[in-house]
């Protein structure tokens, strides 16, 4: 059985447009916030936007990493505000290799200066 979820741009980003982003929560030391991946071309790039207070939301634009293994079922890594991002596993519907859930790590402040991963998951 071929599993090709999440092997090419356009399962995260779209094809001809803009699909929706991707909203999740982040585990965050002292409580869950935000975390939205949002599409911004069909290329590959997206905006990846992590809040850290209402007053002060934090993001990195960057395109996607994407990594394929032979049968086409793809990794991803970006760009965050602290670090990186990446996947550590795609959901995509049955038949389909649009990508509807992201679990994986992102890096971010510990609030004293040095990078933390959180684990992850975002859906749309």
């Amino acid at each position: 059985m071929v599993d090709d979820c999440g092997g090419l741009v356009p399962d995260y980003v779209g094809l001809t447009s803009l699909d929706k982003p991707f909203v999740g929560t982040p585990k965050y030391p002292g409580g869950d916030r935000l975390l939205t991946i949002t599409p911004l071309s069909t290329d590959g790039r997206v905006k990846v936007e992590a809040e850290n207070g209402a007053a002060d939301p934090r993001y990195a634009i960057s395109h996607l990493v994407i990594r394929a293994n032979s049968s086409g079922r793809g990794v991803i890594s970006f760009s965050s505000y602290a670090g990186d991002g990446w996947s550590t596993d795609l959901k995509c519907p049955a038949g389909s290799t649009r990508v509807s859930q992201i679990n994986g790590n992102i890096e971010i402040f510990n609030g004293v200066g040095a990078k933390l991963a959180v684990e992850f998951v975002v859906k749309r």
